[in-house]
């Protein structure tokens, strides 16, 4: 919690980069190098610590290390009561900026000592809040949204816990899910996210959780925009913005910005498995395929289960006509993520494409059934019908994913898979609607 805590406040130091929590989150086992740590994750400093807690009372050890001479530039020790646990958070932040001597602008330095709330028992459910939303997955946002709200209900007024609950409602509207309709998800994340700022104009999150509303469900695109320059302007060090606001350049057609703005979150976390395949899928958007390979290999020496960058290395093996292996690939990635519907129908619109009809009409079939008790995207069953060449009903279907406001439908000018559609009138009559014609 405490390095959560001192991540976001120096992050919003302009001359300085800090790894976020996810990049950092591996190396919390006891014992570990910082030097080693530092040199991996690619710093020029790592702020070191350990906590004692003893009833109500805690002891906390910190120090700042120069990674390339292992030199120690600060150390403290502070023993506190467990509810003055966020002086301490203060007095670190503090001692930091001094040892590398950084002078602050007035806004930094009130955001440096900001106390986002002082209510304990809020912070700590807004921590376990974050921890099941870093989880990525249906269950874990169900549970994020959970304690996100037992946060607000022990602190109405912090605005963090908002931001939590605005990122948790987002991303569960932003996947077919079991848990709530995309319809009531997307509107309730755009009240967190304003409710949030109502608090605290300043919240970094915030303005990037109502971007990402703006852009993937109300496609207001000035909106989203002013939103994610907002985002990055109060917080540079913030990847998930930079990430965001990259899918925001690509429907734009500002594929070079994109680029860019992925290399940036990158550069920010350079372990994050979901940015480096997305570097990866914007080489692919891009039409820059052997980039895309390179990059889902470099991503899968970091993890080579990961089924996103499985799945991308099996999409544009396709693209470039390596239909075996694309097929093969695909298969793997369905397999890893244990059946995700919109896997599932890239291995369905794969087969069509390479003439194994019968094969992509099954998975078809598999998803209907499955649609029947659950939900299932009307894009993947639309991008099925477009690997199978029967745009009447890939149409169709698209028709069903605008009215639902499909996420996907934002990336229609830059999807290689819809290559086969863009010379019928009605493609960009979807595009005029959606909003991404520029």
């Amino acid at each position: 919690g405490i390095s959560d805590a001192l991540i976001n406040r120096l992050g919003n130091i302009r001359q300085v980069v800090v790894r976020p929590t996810n990049a950092v989150r591996k190396y919390t086992d006891p014992g570990q190098d910082p030097m080693v740590i530092g040199r991996e994750l690619g710093v020029d400093t790592v702020l070191d610590g350990n906590i004692q807690r003893a009833g109500e009372r805690v002891r906390v050890t910190a120090q700042l290390i120069n990674v390339r001479n292992n030199a120690p530039l600060w150390s403290e020790t502070f023993d506190e009561k467990f509810t003055d646990i966020f002086t301490v958070q203060d007095t670190i932040s503090e001692r930091v900026v001094q040892a590398l001597t950084l002078t602050l602008t007035g806004e930094e330095k009130k955001l440096l000592t900001k106390r986002p709330t002082s209510n304990t028992e809020a912070y700590q459910a807004y921590l376990k809040g974050r921890y099941f939303w870093n989880k990525r997955t249906e269950e874990g946002y169900k549970r994020a949204i959970e304690y996100f709200e037992e946060s607000i209900e022990k602190d109405p007024r912090y605005a963090q816990a908002y931001a939590g609950l605005a990122d948790s409602y987002a991303l569960l509207g932003s996947m077919g899910n079991a848990v709530l309709p995309r319809s009531e998800a997307m509107p309730r994340a755009k009240l967190a996210a304003e409710k949030a700022l109502l608090i605290d104009e300043t919240l970094a999150e915030a303005h990037a959780s109502l971007a990402f509303v703006l852009m993937h469900f109300e496609w207001d695109w000035p909106g989203a925009e002013r939103e994610f320059k907002r985002a990055i302007e109060l917080n540079p060090s913030y990847a998930t913005a930079h990430h965001w606001y990259a899918y925001y350049l690509l429907a734009r057609g500002r594929t070079d910005e994109s680029l860019a703005e992925i290399k940036r979150a990158q550069e920010i976390d350079p372990l994050s498995l979901i940015i480096n395949t997305d570097v990866g899928e914007m080489y692919f958007f891009a039409r820059q395929y052997d980039r895309a390979i390179e990059q889902c290999q470099k991503t899968r020496e970091l993890d080579p289960d990961f089924d996103l960058a499985v799945r991308l290395l099996g999409w544009t093996y396709l693209q470039k006509g390596m239909h075996e292996k694309a097929i093969a690939e695909l298969q793997r990635a369905v397999s890893l993520s244990q059946g995700r519907r919109d896997s599932t129908a890239l291995l369905g619109y794969a087969y069509g494409v390479v003439g194994k009809r019968e094969e992509a009409k099954e998975v078809l079939s598999e998803l209907k059934e499955i649609g029947k008790r659950s939900y299932v995207g009307p894009f993947e069953i639309a991008l099925i019908y477009t690997g199978l060449n029967e745009k009447d009903q890939a149409f169709a279907w698209l028709e069903k994913a605008y009215d639902e406001r499909s996420g996907s439908l934002i990336l229609l000018n830059a999807d290689p898979a819809l290559d086969g559609l863009r010379s019928d009138r009605r493609f960009a009559d979807l595009v005029r609607r959606v909003g991404t014609a520029r």
